[in-house]
């Protein structure tokens, strides 16, 4: 995560801010209700806000309800607050590289029934501290200022410490989670494309040297030749192109201001020059060089058969001389 640095000067001045009103509605409001203001007030606490909500004293029960509507009220805005600087704070995330799903499982439950009891203990249960028990027994409940402590501690712990844990928890921590899983994936799919390759690599290899071994070169048999001397559609480019019986592709084609050809089989272009196609009357031979064999799927030799019958051969004759014209040998023996 990339931000600001935690400046804990901002925070406690916030908090700061937000405590103070704490013990000033502790230690300046009488205990109970005294002048007509005081019974005003109290009746709007009743009527109109939560009334006795929270952690509140039944010593001072007027004050310590003032103070617990208080907190309720305006501890969400601490808890915005909180949840902002969470979002934009810069955070090591080496403290988390021994996070295992089992402890952020852990993590995510504890933190969810924390922040519920938070909740519930500060806005949906009512506790009087004067009768509390325990290790401290009613000490926070019987003083306003240890009271105002009490409710400074808590509020500290829910509108600080929680939003920060909700923070990581239900989104840096799974962000965190997702972002390795697709490293991982990304980097285990890196590898078996190159697995691939190579395993294509050496299946061409072993192709191309049982090729020469047979001196065999690739064969195709097609009905038609199809050709173009010049397409005035496509910059009067010279064209020639035929489909094999078994789907395959071959095209041949040269504009007229290039020096070098193109041949595309199968969908994979390559411009080349130094070409040398022999034509008779039913076969169409095209010989490259041995650094060029790639263009061919690994052969320096391609043979099309074709039906003359389907063919205007000068219009051929006029294809192949414009596109090798300059740039490779057409041998005509028709």
């Amino acid at each position: 995560m990339t931000g600001k640095t935690f400046n804990p000067t901002s925070f406690l001045c916030a908090f700061g801010l937000f405590c103070i009103p704490i013990f000033l509605i502790s230690l300046l409001l009488p205990a109970h209700p005294q002048t007509s203001l005081d019974i005003a007030i109290n009746a709007f606490l009743d009527n109109q806000l939560f009334g006795m909500i929270g952690f509140w004293s039944s010593l001072f029960p007027f004050s310590s309800k003032a103070a617990a509507n208080y907190v309720a009220i305006f501890g969400p805005l601490l808890f915005i607050r909180s949840t902002y600087q969470a979002v934009t704070t810069e955070f090591d995330p080496t403290q988390l590289d021994k996070m295992t799903l089992k402890r952020y499982l852990a993590a995510l439950i504890g933190g969810t029934l924390l922040f519920i009891l938070y909740v519930w203990g500060f806005y949906l249960n009512s506790k009087d501290l004067a009768t509390a028990t325990g290790k401290y027994g009613r000490l926070f409940g019987l003083n306003a200022i240890f009271f105002s402590i009490y409710y400074s501690a808590m509020s500290f712990f829910l509108y600080f410490m929680v939003p920060f844990m909700l923070h990581r928890c239900f989104f840096y921590i799974p962000c965190r989670f997702i972002k390795k899983w697709w490293s991982k994936k990304q980097k285990s799919r890196s590898q078996g494309s190159k697995i691939f390759v190579q395993l294509a690599k050496s299946t061409l290899w072993r192709i191309r040297r049982a090729r020469l071994t047979r001196n065999t070169p690739m064969q195709m048999t097609t009905a038609l030749l199809i050709v173009n001397p010049c397409d005035d559609e496509e910059d009067n480019m010279a064209m020639l192109c035929c489909h094999s019986d078994k789907g395959d592709m071959f095209l041949m084609s040269r504009y007229p201001d290039e020096d070098e050809l193109e041949i595309t089989l199968d969908g994979e272009p390559s411009t080349l020059d130094g070409v040398k196609v022999t034509l008779t009357s039913t076969l169409l031979k095209i010989e490259i060089a041995a650094a060029d064999a790639d263009a061919l799927n690994g052969d320096d030799v391609l043979e099309i058969s074709f039906n003359p019958d389907m063919v205007d051969m000068d219009e051929v004759v006029e294809t192949l001389t414009n596109i090798l014209d300059g740039t490779g040998t057409f041998i005509n023996e028709v």
